[in-house]
């Protein structure tokens, strides 16, 4: 059979297989080949598992295409070469294993670690293969056949994943936390070191439900196991709150939470990874925070119903209330000191607006005010009476009680008044004092109509005896005519006294004193 007829296929290796120059090959030519190794080159280059012979005294080299890719850069010159030479750098660790193998002994190594070069440089690496002797048409052996695996990829992954479960453990025992895993169902599959410091257990409960029995709150135990079985039919989270039994022997409350790991494909839940997570102190102050709420809603509630009291109380006063800050802008006022400074002043008080600033276009108006106001803030206490307004709106009389606005330290931080419109009783005092000024001259009048209703009856009793006299003198026509002429001039005189005394009869008190006169 000639080598044309020996590589057959289409392949990478019978192609150059086909091409190669076998003149220094070991194995000699293709058409020299006893059976055997054909039988077994065939064989190769029709598999597509890694496959290759050593055969006659220098172990000449034949692969197929699947071992070419573990050659890499020595193929193809591996082709024909001797088994030693091609790879030299592993052959101290490998000769053993063909030396038995050429001894008549089937080998097989699995994961057997090889330093490689391949593609120039060390290379680690791992290989499940089997040795297997071929005999020759005389029955001895004349080579070995080897069916071979890399399984570097699969080492490595499995040396990283026992790495990373390593590192998750050291990882998850670090964790002041319980740490949990289970399968799809709930069988637990790791707890780590923290669960068993707390609980005290010695082994893992098998399931969720054990776990649950063993060691949460009795009243609690209901709730986690169907938080569980809603979060596994739905395929969210886990997510509830309960009670787990220390060491102890005391209960404390834990936040669980588990995720589930989703299988892409099948959308099915492969495993839970879960952590319990200590909230006792949490639940503590959440309920000391619900009974100082509690507490303070109740104090507010009182405030406010006392507050309200006091606002509808200042509200209702008929009294003007306003507060004031340091800069002169109201803090508070209500609503009848707003209307009346609206009635008086013509503007709107609005509390954050300076009073100041709200006059500041009746400078004798703002004067007034803050010469008032400057009092209360510096912290004076007074009571002060005195007329505002416009005159083109409303001039008023008001009483005014100032009392500084202290803090809980004392500092002075503003001022406060109650005002009373006082006007009509300005003017009712006007009118009183008005009254009492008439009365006053009136009881003077009185007095001196008293006074002058005496002398004009005295001074009439003193006029009638001389009237008397002078009108006896007159009709009896005593005396010459110029005696006559100065008896009518008395007479004259006396009776215009008369009646000046009279009209004193007129004056107040002079009748009370002709009636005293009479009665006497």
């Amino acid at each position: 059979m000639h080598g044309q007829d020996l590589f057959l296929g289409d392949g990478n290796v019978a192609r150059h297989l086909r091409e190669h120059t076998w003149a220094h090959s070991p194995l000699g030519r293709p058409e020299t080949w006893p059976q055997p190794l054909r039988l077994i080159v065939r064989l190769m280059l029709a598999s597509k598992f890694p496959m290759f012979v050593a055969w006659g005294p220098e172990l000449g080299f034949l692969y197929n295409d699947a071992y070419a890719e573990i050659l890499d850069r020595k193929h193809p010159a591996a082709l024909g070469s001797r088994f030693q030479d091609i790879w030299r750098e592993i052959w101290p660790d490998i000769l053993p294993l063909v030396e038995s193998a050429m001894a008549g002994q089937a080998i097989y190594r699995e994961d057997l670690p090889l330093l490689m070069q391949r593609r120039g440089y060390d290379e680690e690496t791992w290989f499940t293969f089997s040795y297997s002797p071929i005999h020759s048409d005389s029955g001895e052996i004349a080579g070995l056949f080897c069916v071979c695996t890399e399984t570097t990829s699969r080492v490595l992954a499995e040396r990283a994943l026992s790495e990373s479960e390593t590192q998750f453990r050291l990882m998850a025992d670090a964790v002041p936390q319980i740490v949990w895993i289970t399968d799809t169902v709930g069988r637990v599959e790791f707890f780590n070191r923290h669960w068993y410091d707390y609980t005290g257990a010695s082994v893992a409960e098998t399931d969720a439900a054990a776990v649950a029995e063993s060691h949460v709150h009795p009243d609690d135990r209901a709730a986690t196991m169907a938080a569980f079985e809603n979060a596994r039919r739905t395929v969210t989270t886990f997510l509830v709150e309960h009670r787990i039994l220390s060491a102890k022997g005391e209960y404390r409350w834990f936040l669980v939470r588990g995720e589930p790991d989703v299988d892409r494909a099948t959308r099915s839940v492969t495993r839970w990874y879960g952590a319990s997570v200590d909230i006792h102190d949490r639940k503590l102050a959440e309920e000391q925070l619900r009974t100082l709420n509690a507490t303070l809603e109740r104090r507010i509630e009182e405030a406010l119903a006392e507050r309200k009291l006091l606002a509808d109380l200042v509200e209702g006063t008929d009294a003007f209330i306003q507060v004031a800050a340091p800069d002169y802008r109201w803090l508070a006022i209500n609503k009848a000191a707003a209307d009346e400074f609206e009635r008086i002043f013509g503007k709107r008080p609005r509390v954050g607006v300076s009073m100041l600033e709200l006059l500041a276009d009746t400078p004798e108006h703002q004067a007034a005010v803050k010469a008032v106001w400057a009092r209360a803030l510096a912290g004076e206490q007074f009571t002060e009476t005195g007329e505002f307004g416009d005159h083109n709106q409303a001039r008023r009389f008001y009483e005014m009680k100032f009392n500084s606005l202290r803090d809980h330290a004392g500092n002075l931080i503003g001022a406060y008044q109650f005002v009373y419109d006082v006007t009509e009783r300005i003017r009712e005092q006007e009118k009183l004092r008005a009254a009492e000024e008439a009365l006053r001259q009136s009881q003077k009048m009185e007095a001196m109509g008293q006074l002058t209703g005496g002398v004009a009856h005295d001074f009439n009793n003193l006029l009638t005896p001389i009237f008397g006299s002078l009108d006896m003198l007159q009709r009896r026509g005593l005396g010459n005519e110029r005696e006559q002429r100065m008896i009518a001039g008395a007479m004259q005189s006396a009776e215009r006294a008369k009646r000046s005394f009279r009209d004193c009869w007129h004056l107040p008190g002079a009748s009370r004193f002709k009636r005293y006169r009479s009665i006497s």
